[in-house]
């Protein structure tokens, strides 16, 4: 985007802003419900993670996956950094995902990511490179469009992601 047009782009009609709400937002979610569990686990004397911190590992790896599959082979958007990111562990994502949503009788194709912990490194860089990304394409709407409510917070541990919906209640004015 270099020029701005008459209205602000919304996640409906900016498929950046579309990843980034439907899809990133939610692999947020997930991340940062693994880190609180990740936490607990750390803090407690407990020798596995709990299954409520396996739920949150599990989905948020398959939905990093969808928005690393948009970002690279779907929308093609460039970036070298992510690029060469999701080159690296791309195919042991894709079995994990396939894991989490396609019915296996066993859990080899998680067991295998999650005992791989270069790729499990991989997963947290790869998650914090999007935050990135997201983070100065919506600062680039923010100088074109100072009107849009531009709220989230990122370093290297947190991001409070704004609601899908901010785009288009803004687009919408005031009730």
């Amino acid at each position: 985007m270099t020029k701005r047009q008459n209205e602000p782009p919304t996640r409906l009609t900016d498929t950046i802003l579309g990843l980034r709400s439907d899809y990133f937002y939610p692999c947020e979610v997930f991340y940062e419900h693994m880190l609180e569990e990740r936490e607990l686990f750390l803090a407690s004397t407990a020798e596995e993670w709990s299954d409520r911190a396996l739920v949150y590992l599990s989905h948020w790896l398959s939905s990093l996956w969808v928005v690393a599959h948009a970002f690279r082979h779907v929308l093609r958007l460039p970036d070298r950094s992510i690029e060469k990111l999701i080159d690296l562990h791309f195919r042991e994502l894709t079995d994990f995902r396939n894991g989490t949503y396609h019915y296996h009788r066993t859990p080899e194709k998680h067991l295998a990511f999650y005992f791989n912990w270069k790729a499990m490194n991989w997963a947290e860089e790869l998650h914090k490179e999007f935050r990135r990304y997201f983070f100065y394409y919506e600062g680039l709407l923010a100088g074109l469009y100072p009107e849009i409510p531009i709220t989230g917070a990122i370093d290297n541990t947190a991001y409070i992601p704004l609601h899908p919906c901010w785009l288009d209640q803004v687009a919408r004015g005031p009730h």
